[in-house]
Protein backbone atom coordinates (compact mmCIF):
# COMPACT_ATOMS: atom_id res chain seq x y z
CA UNK A 1 0.00 0.00 0.00
CA UNK A 2 3.07 2.05 1.00
CA UNK A 3 4.25 2.32 -2.53
CA UNK A 4 1.18 2.85 -4.11
CA UNK A 5 0.30 5.48 -1.77
CA UNK A 6 3.60 6.82 -2.43
CA UNK A 7 3.14 6.71 -6.17
CA UNK A 8 -0.30 8.93 -6.18
CA UNK A 9 1.53 11.09 -4.05
CA UNK A 10 4.32 11.89 -6.67
CA UNK A 11 1.53 12.42 -9.55
CA UNK A 12 -0.80 15.08 -6.70
CA UNK A 13 2.57 17.04 -7.08
CA UNK A 14 3.33 16.75 -10.94
CA UNK A 15 -0.60 17.11 -11.99
CA UNK A 16 -1.09 19.49 -9.53
CA UNK A 17 -2.13 22.05 -11.45
CA UNK A 18 -4.34 20.15 -13.72
CA UNK A 19 -6.50 18.19 -10.82
CA UNK A 20 -7.11 21.78 -9.33
CA UNK A 21 -8.06 23.65 -11.91
CA UNK A 22 -10.63 20.64 -13.30
CA UNK A 23 -11.87 21.12 -9.71
CA UNK A 24 -12.60 24.87 -10.22
CA UNK A 25 -13.71 24.72 -13.31
CA UNK A 26 -15.91 21.81 -12.32
CA UNK A 27 -17.21 24.37 -9.37
CA UNK A 28 -18.13 26.91 -11.88
CA UNK A 29 -20.46 24.74 -13.78
CA UNK A 30 -22.21 23.24 -10.69
CA UNK A 31 -22.43 27.11 -9.73
CA UNK A 32 -23.99 28.08 -13.11
CA UNK A 33 -26.51 25.46 -12.61
CA UNK A 34 -27.63 26.40 -9.44
CA UNK A 35 -25.93 23.39 -8.02
CA UNK A 36 -23.57 23.17 -4.97
CA UNK A 37 -20.13 23.45 -5.26
CA UNK A 38 -17.94 22.86 -1.91
CA UNK A 39 -14.41 23.19 -3.28
CA UNK A 40 -12.55 25.94 -4.80
CA UNK A 41 -8.76 25.15 -4.43
CA UNK A 42 -6.40 28.26 -4.79
CA UNK A 43 -4.06 28.63 -7.76
CA UNK A 44 -0.77 27.28 -7.56
CA UNK A 45 -2.01 24.89 -4.66
CA UNK A 46 -1.19 21.23 -4.76
CA UNK A 47 -3.74 18.69 -2.97
CA UNK A 48 -1.15 17.68 -0.45
CA UNK A 49 0.43 18.72 2.63
CA UNK A 50 3.92 17.85 3.56
CA UNK A 51 5.71 17.17 6.89
CA UNK A 52 9.48 17.34 7.60
CA UNK A 53 9.79 14.32 10.08
CA UNK A 54 7.14 12.25 11.74
CA UNK A 55 4.32 13.51 13.28
CA UNK A 56 5.29 17.11 12.68
CA UNK A 57 2.89 19.78 11.34
CA UNK A 58 1.75 19.71 7.87
CA UNK A 59 2.82 22.23 5.52
CA UNK A 60 0.39 22.92 2.65
CA UNK A 61 2.41 22.44 -0.94
CA UNK A 62 1.86 24.88 -3.38
CA UNK A 63 4.17 25.69 -6.40
CA UNK A 64 5.89 29.19 -7.82
CA UNK A 65 6.73 27.40 -11.43
CA UNK A 66 8.85 24.74 -10.72
CA UNK A 67 9.56 25.93 -7.25
CA UNK A 68 8.09 24.46 -4.05
CA UNK A 69 6.36 26.76 -1.72
CA UNK A 70 5.21 24.89 1.87
CA UNK A 71 2.82 26.79 3.30
CA UNK A 72 3.48 30.36 1.44
CA UNK A 73 7.57 30.19 2.27
CA UNK A 74 9.89 29.56 -0.45
CA UNK A 75 11.61 26.32 0.65
CA UNK A 76 14.79 24.06 -1.21
CA UNK A 77 12.46 22.04 -3.23
CA UNK A 78 11.86 21.51 -6.56
CA UNK A 79 8.69 19.92 -8.37
CA UNK A 80 10.61 17.31 -9.44
CA UNK A 81 13.27 16.50 -6.31
CA UNK A 82 9.51 16.81 -4.04
CA UNK A 83 7.85 14.10 -6.31
CA UNK A 84 10.82 11.98 -5.74
CA UNK A 85 10.55 12.36 -1.95
CA UNK A 86 6.70 11.80 -1.76
CA UNK A 87 7.12 8.67 -3.64
CA UNK A 88 9.89 7.03 -1.06
CA UNK A 89 8.01 8.72 1.97
CA UNK A 90 4.97 8.50 1.46
CA UNK A 91 4.26 8.70 4.85
CA UNK A 92 5.55 12.37 5.57
CA UNK A 93 2.67 13.27 3.03
CA UNK A 94 -1.23 13.59 3.08
CA UNK A 95 -3.52 14.46 0.82
CA UNK A 96 -6.23 17.30 1.50
CA UNK A 97 -10.05 16.67 0.99
CA UNK A 98 -8.92 16.41 -3.28
CA UNK A 99 -5.69 14.32 -2.71
CA UNK A 100 -7.41 11.72 0.30
CA UNK A 101 -9.86 10.62 -2.39
CA UNK A 102 -6.92 10.20 -4.98
CA UNK A 103 -4.68 7.94 -2.67
CA UNK A 104 -7.80 5.89 -1.30
CA UNK A 105 -8.63 5.24 -5.16
CA UNK A 106 -4.79 4.82 -5.82
CA UNK A 107 -4.78 2.08 -2.69
CA UNK A 108 -7.85 0.34 -2.93
CA UNK A 109 -9.89 -0.82 -6.23
CA UNK A 110 -12.58 1.62 -5.39
CA UNK A 111 -15.75 1.60 -7.81
CA UNK A 112 -18.36 3.28 -5.83
CA UNK A 113 -18.78 5.92 -2.74
CA UNK A 114 -21.40 6.15 -1.28
CA UNK A 115 -21.81 9.52 0.29
CA UNK A 116 -24.11 12.54 1.87
CA UNK A 117 -25.59 15.48 -0.61
CA UNK A 118 -22.63 17.86 0.56
CA UNK A 119 -20.52 14.46 0.40
CA UNK A 120 -21.45 13.89 -3.29
CA UNK A 121 -21.00 17.65 -4.18
CA UNK A 122 -17.38 17.53 -3.47
CA UNK A 123 -17.09 14.30 -5.16
CA UNK A 124 -18.50 15.20 -8.14
CA UNK A 125 -15.81 18.30 -8.47
CA UNK A 126 -13.21 15.44 -7.48
CA UNK A 127 -14.14 12.89 -10.31
CA UNK A 128 -13.78 16.07 -12.87
CA UNK A 129 -10.41 16.12 -11.70
CA UNK A 130 -9.92 12.19 -12.11
CA UNK A 131 -10.82 12.66 -16.00
CA UNK A 132 -8.39 15.55 -16.40
CA UNK A 133 -5.58 13.34 -15.85
CA UNK A 134 -6.75 10.32 -17.49
CA UNK A 135 -7.69 7.86 -14.53
CA UNK A 136 -11.45 6.48 -13.90
CA UNK A 137 -13.81 8.07 -10.92
CA UNK A 138 -16.04 6.16 -8.85
CA UNK A 139 -19.43 6.47 -8.74
CA UNK A 140 -21.36 8.53 -6.29
CA UNK A 141 -24.23 7.58 -4.69
CA UNK A 142 -26.10 10.00 -3.01
CA UNK A 143 -27.77 8.15 -0.13
CA UNK A 144 -31.17 8.44 1.60
CA UNK A 145 -31.40 11.07 3.78
CA UNK A 146 -33.88 12.78 6.67
CA UNK A 147 -35.46 15.34 8.68
CA UNK A 148 -37.19 14.83 12.06
CA UNK A 149 -40.23 17.60 12.42
CA UNK A 150 -42.76 17.73 15.13
CA UNK A 151 -46.01 19.56 13.85
CA UNK A 152 -45.60 22.78 16.03
CA UNK A 153 -42.40 23.32 14.04
CA UNK A 154 -43.65 22.68 11.00
CA UNK A 155 -46.64 25.29 11.85
CA UNK A 156 -44.32 27.95 12.84
CA UNK A 157 -42.38 27.84 9.86
CA UNK A 158 -45.49 27.82 7.82
CA UNK A 159 -46.78 30.79 9.57
CA UNK A 160 -43.60 32.31 8.52
CA UNK A 161 -44.11 31.74 4.85
CA UNK A 162 -41.72 28.84 4.30
CA UNK A 163 -41.30 25.16 4.75
CA UNK A 164 -39.49 22.46 6.21
CA UNK A 165 -38.26 21.48 3.10
CA UNK A 166 -36.52 24.69 2.62
CA UNK A 167 -35.40 24.56 6.11
CA UNK A 168 -34.37 21.74 5.88
CA UNK A 169 -32.31 22.93 2.36
CA UNK A 170 -30.80 25.44 4.10
CA UNK A 171 -33.28 27.89 1.73
CA UNK A 172 -35.49 29.55 4.39
CA UNK A 173 -34.90 32.54 5.85
CA UNK A 174 -36.90 34.85 8.66
CA UNK A 175 -39.60 36.60 7.36
CA UNK A 176 -39.53 40.48 6.85
CA UNK A 177 -42.03 42.27 8.99
CA UNK A 178 -44.54 44.59 7.10
CA UNK A 179 -45.32 48.04 8.50
CA UNK A 180 -48.31 48.39 10.43
CA UNK A 181 -50.47 50.57 9.29
CA UNK A 182 -52.97 50.40 11.57
CA UNK A 183 -50.64 50.92 14.32
CA UNK A 184 -50.69 55.01 15.28
CA UNK A 185 -47.55 54.50 17.40
CA UNK A 186 -45.49 53.11 14.65
CA UNK A 187 -46.63 55.56 12.18
CA UNK A 188 -45.44 57.94 14.10
CA UNK A 189 -42.36 57.06 15.00
CA UNK A 190 -41.58 56.22 11.20
CA UNK A 191 -42.29 59.94 10.96
CA UNK A 192 -40.03 60.88 13.31
CA UNK A 193 -37.55 58.45 11.62
CA UNK A 194 -38.09 59.97 7.82
CA UNK A 195 -37.06 63.87 10.19
CA UNK A 196 -34.40 62.43 11.41
CA UNK A 197 -32.74 60.78 9.04
CA UNK A 198 -33.43 64.10 6.80
CA UNK A 199 -31.85 65.91 9.00
CA UNK A 200 -28.63 63.70 9.35
CA UNK A 201 -28.28 64.20 5.45
CA UNK A 202 -28.99 68.01 5.74
CA UNK A 203 -26.88 68.77 8.95
CA UNK A 204 -23.32 68.51 7.52
CA UNK A 205 -22.19 71.67 8.74
CA UNK A 206 -23.73 71.34 12.26
CA UNK A 207 -21.91 68.27 13.81
CA UNK A 208 -23.73 68.30 16.97
CA UNK A 209 -26.52 68.38 15.28
CA UNK A 210 -25.66 65.29 12.80
CA UNK A 211 -24.35 63.40 15.94
CA UNK A 212 -27.79 63.55 17.45
CA UNK A 213 -29.73 62.84 14.20
CA UNK A 214 -27.57 59.65 13.27
CA UNK A 215 -28.53 58.61 17.25
CA UNK A 216 -31.84 59.34 17.01
CA UNK A 217 -32.11 57.10 13.52
CA UNK A 218 -30.35 54.27 15.43
CA UNK A 219 -32.31 54.44 18.22
CA UNK A 220 -35.60 54.62 16.31
CA UNK A 221 -34.53 51.80 14.19
CA UNK A 222 -33.57 49.88 17.18
CA UNK A 223 -37.12 50.57 18.84
CA UNK A 224 -38.96 50.09 15.87
CA UNK A 225 -37.65 46.46 15.51
CA UNK A 226 -38.31 45.93 19.33
CA UNK A 227 -41.86 46.89 18.72
CA UNK A 228 -42.57 44.75 15.79
CA UNK A 229 -41.06 41.78 16.88
CA UNK A 230 -43.24 41.67 19.58
CA UNK A 231 -46.48 42.35 17.85
CA UNK A 232 -45.17 39.26 16.02
CA UNK A 233 -44.64 37.65 19.03
CA UNK A 234 -47.60 38.23 20.45
CA UNK A 235 -49.43 36.74 16.90
CA UNK A 236 -47.79 33.38 17.07
CA UNK A 237 -45.31 34.43 14.54
CA UNK A 238 -42.06 36.00 16.41
CA UNK A 239 -38.69 35.68 15.60
CA UNK A 240 -37.62 33.79 18.44
CA UNK A 241 -40.29 31.11 17.84
CA UNK A 242 -39.02 30.81 14.13
CA UNK A 243 -35.31 30.97 15.32
CA UNK A 244 -36.33 27.63 17.89
CA UNK A 245 -38.35 25.88 15.20
CA UNK A 246 -35.15 26.58 12.31
CA UNK A 247 -32.87 25.23 15.00
CA UNK A 248 -34.82 21.98 15.53
CA UNK A 249 -34.84 21.53 11.85
CA UNK A 250 -31.21 22.44 11.29
CA UNK A 251 -29.92 22.90 14.27
CA UNK A 252 -25.79 24.70 14.40
CA UNK A 253 -27.27 25.43 10.66
CA UNK A 254 -26.40 21.94 9.15
CA UNK A 255 -28.36 18.98 8.58
CA UNK A 256 -29.49 16.80 11.51
CA UNK A 257 -27.74 14.25 10.38
CA UNK A 258 -24.57 16.51 10.26
CA UNK A 259 -24.95 17.46 13.76
CA UNK A 260 -27.81 14.85 16.26
CA UNK A 261 -26.33 11.34 16.66
CA UNK A 262 -29.11 8.41 16.27
CA UNK A 263 -29.20 8.75 20.37
CA UNK A 264 -30.30 12.25 20.09
CA UNK A 265 -33.72 11.39 17.68
CA UNK A 266 -34.72 8.75 19.83
CA UNK A 267 -34.45 10.63 22.98
CA UNK A 268 -36.42 13.14 21.27
CA UNK A 269 -39.14 11.55 19.24
CA UNK A 270 -38.56 7.78 20.51
CA UNK A 271 -37.71 4.68 19.33
CA UNK A 272 -40.86 4.11 17.28
CA UNK A 273 -40.57 7.90 16.10
CA UNK A 274 -36.92 7.26 14.97
CA UNK A 275 -38.25 3.59 13.44
CA UNK A 276 -41.24 5.39 11.50
CA UNK A 277 -37.77 7.53 9.43
CA UNK A 278 -35.65 5.17 8.87
CA UNK A 279 -39.39 2.89 7.16
CA UNK A 280 -40.05 6.24 5.07
CA UNK A 281 -36.91 6.66 3.56
CA UNK A 282 -36.47 6.22 0.00
CA UNK A 283 -34.17 5.84 -2.57
CA UNK A 284 -30.79 6.75 -3.21
CA UNK A 285 -30.82 10.65 -3.41
CA UNK A 286 -34.01 10.84 -1.73
CA UNK A 287 -34.85 13.33 1.52
CA UNK A 288 -37.26 12.53 3.62
CA UNK A 289 -39.44 14.79 6.23
CA UNK A 290 -40.79 12.68 8.80
CA UNK A 291 -43.26 14.41 10.10
CA UNK A 292 -44.17 12.60 13.78
CA UNK A 293 -47.69 11.59 13.74
CA UNK A 294 -48.02 12.57 10.64
CA UNK A 295 -47.00 11.66 6.92
CA UNK A 296 -43.75 11.63 5.74
CA UNK A 297 -42.81 12.98 1.84
CA UNK A 298 -39.65 12.23 0.65
CA UNK A 299 -38.71 13.84 -2.09
CA UNK A 300 -35.50 14.19 -4.46
CA UNK A 301 -32.20 16.37 -2.72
Amino acid sequence: VEGVAGATYARLVEDAERIQEAVRAAGAARRSRGEAAPLDPAPGTAPLFLREGARGPRRRVSFDGDAVLLRGARSTWTRTTLAAHVAAHPDLASGDVVGRVFVQGGAFPVTSIVAGATEAAYLAQIAEAHRAVGLAAPTIVVRPSATWVEAKVEETLVAAGTSVGDAAAGRARAPEVAVDEADPLERRALALLDAARALDLEAEAAPGLRGAARAAVQGLEKALRGHRDEREARAGRGRVRFDRALAAVRPLGEPQERVLSPLSIVARHGVEGFRAGLAALGGPGTHCIVRLGGPSTPSPT
